[in-house]
């Protein structure tokens, strides 16, 4: 596999923290209103920033966020206010205000190598080396993915070292968890992924999938290499050295993508789920109904793409999310070692 660096929360917390300040700092250049009937208008004419600030009482029953700006530019909302309430989305209207994702993987990961050490020493001769290979191969196989979407409103704030957020039903509670297709209504397949079901279209809303082979990493290496040196007499020369390496490295990363569709309505307690242990986010900062939330097990993802998923499309290989280097790396050397009187050295 390939060689990685653990993430380093503390730094990575700190450096959050500080982003957050600094885009907190930033002087306002676009306009904001908030319409009677619900409106949040951003407005914003700089071709590259655009800073808004909003005040969080203007979520408060808002059924639109708005944002106009140039193309391509960037937009910085900062919210001031301790909390903000956003209102959820009406029975009968398709939309989500949250989402709850499910993920259970398995990872295989398999790992050879061989080497052969050489320490031989003949006569005047010194000779040593180090030959071998590695072979390292591993990813997630399968990965079953299932999402749901809430309609609910909620209440959410921060204060840089604290969150809270409040739904209106606690997140325990499994009924406010709806499939994709309930929360946001159906559609038909993209031309990508009706050809990829072999040219049949589908309507209805994608749930989850299950990859059998998802970010699949391939790491080999040959490698070989070889020290001589021999004791001479050759007048001021006293010893030659020569050697040389090689080493021919490959690392590949190959990804098999899959999307399962429904057209079926059901919810989070249609399914034999459970609720995470409340202590779970002790001394994380995060308070109110947000946490614990309800979500399923290994066994609960599979038996509801296996019960609700209607069609499975296997968009096969993902060329986006491959990966190839090669690399060769050749080298040698020759040195011979004088003495003559008080001088000495090397040359090579």
């Amino acid at each position: 596999m390939a060689r990685a660096t653990p993430i380093n929360f503390t730094n990575q917390g700190s450096a959050l923290k500080a982003l957050s300040a600094e885009l907190g700092a930033l002087p306002s250049n676009g306009i904001a209103t908030r319409e009677s009937w619900g409106g949040v208008m951003l407005t914003g004419k700089d071709p590259k920033v655009n800073v808004f600030d909003v005040k969080a009482s203007y979520f408060t029953g808002a059924t639109l966020l708005s944002i106009t700006a140039p193309a391509n530019s960037l937009a910085v909302i900062n919210v001031r206010g301790t909390s903000a309430t956003f209102t959820g989305i009406p029975d009968g209207t398709n939309g989500a205000t949250g989402q709850l994702d499910t993920n259970f993987r398995r990872t295989r990961i398999k790992n050879d190598s061989v080497a052969m050490l050489i320490d031989w020493r003949p006569d005047r001769w010194e000779i040593t080396g180090n030959f071998g290979g590695t072979r390292a191969s591993g990813g997630k196989n399968p990965e079953y993915l299932l999402d749901f979407r809430t309609k609910q409103g909620f209440t959410a704030g921060a204060n840089g070292r604290n969150t809270i957020v409040n739904w209106n039903s606690p997140a325990s509670d499994p009924t406010k968890w709806l499939s994709n297709f309930t929360a946001l209504g159906g559609e038909n397949l993209s031309a990508s992924d009706r050809e990829d079901n072999g040219g049949r279209n589908f309507f209805g809303r994608q749930i989850g999938g299950i990859p059998l082979q998802s970010g699949f990493t391939l790491d080999k290496e040959i490698f070989g290499e070889a020290n001589f040196k021999r004791e001479v007499d050759m007048g001021p020369i006293k010893s030659l050295l020569f050697g040389g390496r090689y080493v021919a490295h490959e690392n590949s990363n190959r990804t098999f993508s899959n999307a399962i569709f429904t057209n079926q309505n059901f919810t989070l307690g249609d399914l034999d789920f459970y609720v995470l242990d409340g202590d779970l986010y002790n001394g994380l900062g995060t308070s109110g109904n947000g946490t614990p939330y309800a979500t399923l097990d290994r066994d609960g993802i599979i038996a509801a793409l296996r019960k609700f998923g209607t069609t499975n499309v296997e968009r096969g290989f993902s060329a986006g999310d491959y990966w190839l280097v090669r690399e060769k790396i050749a080298s040698g050397y020759l040195q011979a070692n004088f003495q003559s009187g008080k001088l000495r050295g090397n040359v090579g």
